[in-house]
């Protein structure tokens, strides 16, 4: 035991804190590492430090704060293992209070014409009717000259039927046939609901599979108490917009649409943001589809397989485009953050 306490306490005694300050890793992009010089405090608020220090950073040369990676040791901290946050990041642009998760692509500039047009954003959609219809956010297709959808390498043009600019819910048609379509609950979610969330975060820059993730209902309402959307724990990525949120027999009972910035919350609350996500809820999407006169399809009752799940949300999630004219990317500019990779 003292032999123990005396190599415990070595290691306490010379083991020291370190800092690494603000490191570019590349054009745009850094990191901030921090660590502890001892266990005993735990992680504590240094995760919130860092990041503050990142967002303080980009803010002075004008830019919005994007978190994109953390890493963070495990406790048991002893020997050695202390408490060590880490952080990645971009300076992107001016920042929101809610990010809208669209993801935007700008082509090179050298050489083009106003009338060009390039695919420059997407967002996901779901098939709602064994017509062609399907449910998206009207901010993943507001502004767009052509939209298009895809299958087997195969696109299809979509046609917008109607947009709702104050729910931001959009509908559209397509001529693809898929092998299954979602059903919209006949009830609203309800609070610790498991549910699941199919997208396309990233668009295809990740992979070009349909991805899913997983989280309950945390509260019935959204932000500043928009009781037509309720928030959610699972995650949500630029890309997700418009995408299914599903229970756990294949019912959509909502729609992706947005997530807390967390440049904003660290800046007025001092903490980093957590699962805060939030999606429309199915009694609107209802309301919006029957006023266009469509009816959505009856929900499931009985239960289904995690495997059959699966192949659903596969074959009814639908990946979107959205195409501009160089004209119209420059005109969006103000209205839309627009990244360097051109897909």
């Amino acid at each position: 035991m003292k032999i123990f306490f005396s190599i415990f306490l070595s290691l306490f005694l010379f083991s020291c804190a370190s800092y690494t300050g603000i490191v570019q890793m590349g054009e745009g992009a850094y990191m901030i590492a921090k660590q502890q010089a001892t266990g005993f405090p735990g992680l504590g608020n240094m995760k919130s430090e860092i990041i503050a220090e990142g967002v303080k950073y980009c803010t002075s040369i004008g830019k919005k704060f994007q978190l994109t990676n953390t890493q963070e040791t495990q406790p048991p901290y002893i020997l050695g293992n202390y408490p060590r946050s880490e952080i990645q990041f971009m300076c992107l642009s001016a920042s929101s209070k809610v990010q809208k998760k669209k993801t935007v692509t700008q082509p090179n500039k050298q050489n083009i014409r106003d009338s060009e047009i390039f695919s420059v954003a997407s967002g996901t959609g779901f098939m709602v009717t064994d017509k062609g219809h399907i449910i998206t956010n009207n901010h993943v297709i507001n502004g767009c000259d052509n939209v298009k959808t895809y299958q087997k390498g195969q696109d299809y043009p979509v046609t917008i039927i109607a947009t709702d600019s104050v729910n931001d819910l959009a509908l559209l048609k397509t001529t693809l046939k898929t092998k299954d379509v979602l059903s919209l609950s006949n009830k609203n979610a309800f609070l610790m609901q498991d549910v699941f969330v199919a997208g396309y975060p990233f668009g295809k820059s990740v992979s070009s599979s349909v991805k899913v993730t997983k989280g309950i209902v945390s509260a019935l309402s959204g932000l500043r108490n928009n009781y037509s959307n309720m928030q959610i724990d699972a995650a949500l990525q630029p890309g997700n917009s418009g995408g299914p949120i599903l229970d756990e027999k294949g019912n959509a009972v909502g729609v992706a649409v947005a997530k807390l910035s967390l440049a904003k919350a660290v800046k007025d609350w001092g903490v980093v943001p957590e699962g805060t996500n939030f999606g429309i809820k199915s009694s609107v999407v209802r309301n919006f589809m029957e006023s266009n006169n469509v009816n959505p399809m009856p929900p499931r009752t009985s239960s289904i397989t995690k495997q059959q799940l699966a192949q659903k949300v596969t074959n009814s999630t639908l990946y979107l485009s959205c195409w501009m004219t160089y004209a119209k990317i420059k005109q969006m500019k103000s209205e839309k953050v627009m990244f360097t990779n051109f897909e």
